[in-house]
């Protein structure tokens, strides 16, 4: 980020002195001096974008309460108060009119507020951390990584080893303060059920850096972290609240996490929680914190698996602090290969889902846009109806200025009844987003509609409606007076005409810029919940099971665990088969191992072959139904460590024995040679569009790691009592073991296309709104178009002209309308698409069934509507219609 010199970057000054000058009072003058030393600080620190946005709110945020004054004066001065009441008589002399235009134009504003409510919890809402904006993340970045089909996702993103972090806090002098903490899982036992936790490991200064104190007790001292650091707690305020009953005297007490105890200093305040970064699903809030090193973890160099957050001090920069923390954790490596990134901590933690949330955000603006032109529509028709009224006001003194103000307090009215309208709209809307939300948008336990949104509602009410209160009333006020008096309108009349088809126009447009993006969207999740997952989930329900390894510290001792826990639930009846895996298929939990083909040698410039590690109970294939395709499945009898076997996937054989001679090869790893005895299907593991990645399956009682599995029964029992089972078994064989994350796996499928239901659905929603919205504006200008004709129609029916062709004039006369917004709308949606073409799975961005299926569909509603609209125009009687001429 290149910082300019401070002389020549300066905030917006003219604006904030502008409307410190019109709105402050007379004796105040506008206090810059502050705000623009500020400014230059913030600059320097998080970029001139940031510090300008922080300028301009601010400057608003002053101006509050001088504006809100200023505003009082100018009511009472000008009587705005009584032109309101006119206004409000106006209206409701014509209800139909207001309930139209308020429904339709809250409708739009409550979607956009309500997502404007989640896009401000994620995006906009700043840390809850004094001065959060000084918050910035530290990794390790290996550029050796880019490229590689497993690693290529972490390349710029390592977290940093003990010693790095060490060498970071003590030579260090562009971070005021920084810290490093790991999540990891334990099992809480002793006064309760036993519990699998969330817990943190951290260094001293974690609380220091966030500027927090513990409610209670205190937080690690400098000298309890490390290598032999005592068994400390610090416990969070939902734990002890819960399992403690927020009770003082557990300072001292002992707890037990996974057979180790340790003594209780503190507990941290309420809402203390750092959300832990690329964690796997399951990790919620730190429930508890304990130092670094406190249960012997390796802590050498090799070791990355701390998250560091560091302060940025006053008077540094971002350049400065990258340009000392590269060398820092390079060392002497190559500084082509590795190096550092420094990000804000905020975007560390929403970066994944900006670009989803700003996409559907504009799409909600372009259904606001679309609402809109629907009021202005209407209010073109209602003002044609009012002209008369209009000129004669003209005529009688009234200047066109006060007739100006008169149409905008009517549509300000209208815009503030929309605004309360979408209002209470926005609070149903945001808890169906919030049920609706994936996992990884990490929405804040608070979100709701706050008062900037409630601000942000009013705003869009308020000026769209003043802006469609004045839109129409231009048509009028610019016409000739005497002309208008003597009847003679009809300039004014076209120029009305074309504006409202201009306006429908910009609808149909808009429309189809939501209707194809929405359908790509919707082809492609229809693609993904077709493909073939390697596995059949029905029936299935899975349990991470846990063994604390001070009970359980051999692997023979948790390969006999799970072998007994299986063989209960075989016995269970309602349950037919259980099994178990290290690693479930979209349980957001993965490993992968390197590994060595016997007799094949791998160049020194090569990289050792890598693929998924999972560790099986025999009979887990059978099981979740995938399929053998060559040699055995594993069985019971592949217990001897002496002669151990592994079964591997198709993707796995096809990549290192292309000739098909996979059978009986040997591969080679933790020391030990694994001869392959079959081979499986492909199994998709993370995404339902990722790739099937190559896996070999391990049987449990020659794998390195025993100590935990996910527990797959097949059961023809309901999902409820099958958990029951699951835990009732558990508790036979061991007591102390917890049971965690119980699920069917048809739900974590269907959690795994949680995010891409959540994008095309609200996409389609949004897109269907606008097109019947379109559909209604169009309906509505026919009828105010051919209504204008009605007398000009009963003459020609008198004349012997026959309805059809007298339908088909008056609808081939809106085939410019829609004609001309299908092309824009086809325009414009080139350009929206790409904006999508990074989600959609096996489906192009032009793809053509889409393409012509929405110009179609909203060509086929915008013929109905014409044609609809025309023949209740041409419902007149000939006879009438001659008798009044």
């Amino acid at each position: 980020m290149k910082t300019p010199p401070p002389e020549t970057d300066t905030p917006p000054r003219l604006a904030v002195s502008l409307l410190s000058t019109l709105l402050a009072p007379a004796n105040r003058e506008p206090a810059l001096g502050d705000l623009h030393e500020e400014y230059l600080s913030r600059t320097r620190r998080i970029g001139r974008r940031r510090a300008r946005l922080w300028c301009w709110g601010q400057a608003l945020a002053a101006l509050g309460p001088a504006a809100a004054r200023r505003l009082g004066a100018v009511v009472r001065e000008r009587g705005t108060l009584r032109e309101a009441r006119q206004a409000a008589r106006a209206l409701a002399r014509r209800p139909a009119l207001a309930l139209v235009a308020v429904g339709t134009l809250g409708l739009g504003v409550g979607a956009t507020t309500a997502l404007y409510s989640v896009v401000d919890a994620v995006l906009l809402r700043s840390l809850p951390w004094p001065e959060g904006d000084r918050l910035f993340a530290v990794w390790n970045t290996y550029d050796s990584w880019r490229g590689d089909p497993i690693l290529d996702q972490w390349w710029d993103r390592i977290e940093l080893s003990w010693p790095e972090f060490q060498a970071l806090r003590s030579a260090s002098t562009t971070f005021e303060d920084v810290a490093v903490y790991a999540t990891t899982r334990a099992t809480l036992t002793g006064a309760g059920d036993a519990t699998v936790l969330a817990v943190g490991a951290a260094s001293h200064d974690l609380p220091a850096v966030l500027r927090a104190a513990p409610l209670l007790g205190r937080f690690f001292a400098p000298g309890e972290v490390g290598e032999g650091a005592p068994r400390l707690a610090v416990l969070g305020h939902a734990l002890w609240v819960t399992r403690f009953g927020a009770s003082p005297a557990v300072l001292g007490t002992s707890v037990t996490l996974s057979g180790l105890p340790f003594e209780v200093i503190g507990v941290m305040p309420q809402g203390f929680d750092i959300r832990a970064l690329h964690a796997p699903p399951g990790f919620g809030a730190h429930e508890i914190w304990i130092p670094v090193g406190a249960t012997g973890e390796d802590l050498d160099e090799g070791n990355h698996r701390y998250h560091t957050i560091g302060r940025l001090a006053e008077s540094a920069t971002l350049e400065a602090a990258i340009a000392e923390t590269e060398p820092i954790l390079r060392g002497d490596a190559d500084p082509v290969s590795r190096g550092a990134r420094l990000a804000f901590r905020k975007d560390e933690e929403v970066g994944a889902v900006r670009r989803p949330l700003l996409l559907l955000l504009g799409s909600v603006g372009l259904l606001l846009l679309i609402a809109c032109g629907n009021v202005a529509g209407l209010l073109l028709s209602e003002t044609a109806r009012r002209r008369g009224e209009l000129v004669t006001r003209a005529a009688l003194g009234a200047g066109r200025a006060r007739i100006a103000r008169q149409l905008l307090t009517e549509g300000v009215l209208l815009g503030l009844g929309a605004a309360a309208l979408g209002i209470l709209l926005a609070y149903l809307g945001v808890d169906v987003l919030v049920r609706l939300a994936p996992s990884d948008l990490a929405l804040p336990p608070d979100v709701g509609v706050e008062p900037r949104a409630l601000a942000v509602a009013l705003l869009l009410g308020t000026g769209s409606g003043a802006a469609m209160g004045l839109l129409p009333g231009a048509t009028s006020l610019g016409e000739d007076l005497a002309s208008a008096l003597r009847g003679a309108g009809g300039a004014a009349s076209r120029g009305g005409t074309r504006l409202q088809r201009a306006v429908v126009a910009g609808q149909l447009a808009v429309s189809l810029v939501l209707l194809i993006p929405g359908g790509l969207m919707l082809k492609s999740l229809d693609r993904m919940l077709r493909v073939d997952p390697g596995f059949q989930p029905e029936g299935l329900v899975s349990a991470r099971v846990s063994l604390p390894r001070t009970r359980y510290r051999t692997p023979a001792d948790g390969a006999a665990f799970f072998h007994d826990l299986v063989a209960r639930l075989e016995g269970v009846p309602g349950i037919e088969a259980a099994s178990g895996t290290s690693h479930l298929p979209f349980s957001g939990e993965d490993q992968s191992s390197s590994f060595q083909v016997v007799g094949r040698e791998v160049p020194d410039s090569e990289k050792q072959p890598e693929a998924n590690r999972r560790t099986v109970i025999p009979g887990f294939h059978e099981l979740m139904g995938i399929p053998l395709l060559r040699g055995r499945h594993l069985t019971s009898a592949d217990r001897v460590e002496a002669s151990p076997v592994v079964v591997v996937s198709q993707a796995l054989a096809e990549r290192h024995w292309p000739d098909g001679d996979a059978l009986g090869a040997r591969i080679y790893r933790d020391r030990r040679e694994f001869e392959v005895v079959g081979i499986v299907g492909d199994v998709l593991h993370r995404e339902m569009d990722g790739e099937t990645q190559a896996t070999f399956y391990v049987p449990l009682d020659v794998a390195e790691n025993r100590s935990a599995l996910a527990l797959v029964v097949r059961s023809s029992l309901p999902a409820e009592a099958t958990s029951t089972r699951i835990r009732e078994a558990v508790r036979a064989v061991d007591p102390e073991v917890p049971v965690e994350n119980v699920a069917t796996l048809s739900a974590l499928l269907d959690l795994s296309t949680r995010e891409e239901r959540f994008r095309a659905l609200l996409l389609a929603a949004f897109a269907a709104a606008a097109t019947t919205l379109a559909g209604l504006g169009l309906f509505g200008s026919t009828a105010r178009l051919a209504g204008a004709r009605r007398r000009e129609l009963g003459i020609r029916l008198a004349l012997g002209a026959r309805r059809g062709a007298l339908l088909t004039r008056v609808a081939l006369g809106e085939a410019p309308v829609l004609v001309g917004g299908l092309a824009m709308g086809l325009i414009a949606a080139w350009g929206a698409t790409s904006q999508v073409a990074a989600y959609l799975f096996e489906v192009s961005r032009v793809d053509p069934t889409t393409w012509i299926s929405a110009g179609a569909g909203l060509l086929a509603v915008g013929a109905a509507a014409t044609l609809w609209a025309a023949g209740g125009a041409l419902r007149v009687d000939p006879v009438e219609t001659m008798r009044v001429e």
